[in-house]
């Protein structure tokens, strides 16, 4: 809905000041001139609070426990190093800045790929069952600190080609009680289940966590990540550079930082939210030039009343207080009327998300006690100046 545009004279607004604020309640956008100049816009301005929600949601969203530890990680594609691992894993963990090193198949940030060629004991017949499967190294549990919820983990031994772990989601889905030993079926890989990992989060927090199933097999490995303590990062990444031109002359060497890695998965919510920053300070500039404008006109139209007001005896709190009080009036409606609003579009922006954070009444009430504050500022300048003008010259003017 567009908003109205009124135009009046200084003098009309000046004889119906009480009808002017009316229809700056009602939603309209009123122009004061003086001939065909405007000396004043004033406008009612919902102070914005999805920027302040969404910065929230996001910080939520990138601090929230992922069912891993993602700090310090780089990675890379190994190439031609698959058929090396072992040799070029013993090598990084001789340097000093490596506190561990491990391999998968796919990127533990986005787990995309997806099968429904499986079986178990105790599958029904049309029981269609879609799962997330990754190829570890016997270390990558340890590596990033995932929990164990039931049996064992990867030795590194022959045996772990038969074997299976599933995540808490894939046990759930399927229905399985007490999975230990359990037979499963992933395409041709047939073995059984020994253990079962705490569910952790493989994509976007926009995504509920899905069934995931870890295997061993070394011939599947592409993906190495070393995790390092920070200071020694630039030896780390020459000596992982060198490693990786050994065995790969005719490829460049890249590398990423897991924490990048997961931030990328909310660039478009982070650019959202900087629009709406840049955009939410435009508005309270705006809404700040028509209130100081609209200030500095009543201070004026009304500047005999304040120097006889001075005269009986008037504070200038109390004068400030006088001439505030419509202004602030607007503002509080204003709030009243953008709250529903506000918690209405977080919500609809927050249902994008399965796991998200609630945005409490806090936010809401800090956000309104900030925009009360800048129009308070913004009118007690004029106010506090008309409050401090020497009564005499005022009722001398007039």
């Amino acid at each position: 809905m567009s908003m109205a545009t009124i135009h009046i004279s200084e003098d009309d607004a000046a004889r119906d000041f009480p009808g002017l604020l009316a229809r700056v309640r009602a939603g309209a956008e009123v122009v004061i001139e003086n001939g065909a100049n405007p000396v004043a816009v004033i406008r009612t301005a919902a102070p914005p609070r999805r920027s302040i929600s969404e910065s929230i949601a996001l910080a939520e969203a990138r601090s929230k426990d992922l069912g891993y530890d993602k700090t310090h990680v780089l990675t890379f594609g190994m190439r031609g190093i698959r058929n090396n691992y072992e040799s070029v894993k013993g090598a990084l963990l001789q340097q000093s800045g490596v506190q561990g090193v491990t391999a998968g198949s796919s990127e533990i940030i986005d787990l995309n790929m997806i099968s429904g060629d499986n079986d178990w004991d105790g599958k029904a017949a049309n029981q269609t069952f879609i799962l997330h499967p990754m190829w570890v190294d016997k270390d990558f549990l340890s590596f990033f600190k995932m929990k164990l919820v039931e049996g064992t983990g990867f030795t590194g031994t022959a045996a772990d080609s038969g074997h299976f772990i599933l995540n808490e989601a894939a046990i759930k889905e399927i229905g399985m009680k007490d999975p230990i030993g359990k037979r499963f079926t992933l395409w041709k890989f047939k073995g059984t289940i020994v253990g079962v990992v705490k569910d952790f989060h493989f994509a976007s927090m926009k995504q509920k966590i899905g069934p995931a199933i870890f295997l061993s097999n070394p011939g599947f490995l592409n993906n190495i990540y070393i995790r390092t303590n920070g200071p020694d990062l630039a030896g780390v990444i020459r000596e992982a550079g060198r490693l990786f031109k050994q065995y790969n002359t005719d490829y460049p060497f890249s590398y990423s930082f897991l924490d990048d890695d997961f931030n990328r998965l909310y660039q478009s919510e982070t650019r959202e939210a900087s629009l709406f920053f840049y955009f939410a300070g435009i508005a309270i500039i705006i809404s700040c030039l028509g209130l100081f404008a609209l200030a500095a006109y009543t201070s004026q139209n009304r500047f005999r009343e304040i120097g006889i007001r001075k005269v009986l005896g008037a504070s200038v709190p109390g004068i400030v207080r006088l001439l505030a009080t419509d202004f602030l009036r607007l503002v509080l409606i204003a709030i009243i009327i953008a709250l529903p609003i506000a918690w209405y579009a977080m919500n609809q922006w927050l249902g994008g998300f399965a796991y998200r954070t609630d945005i409490g009444w806090l936010v809401f009430v800090a956000s309104g006690l900030i925009t009360v504050s800048i129009a308070f500022l913004t009118i007690s300048f004029q106010a506090v100046k008309a409050a401090l003008t020497n009564p005499v010259k005022s009722l001398k003017s007039e």
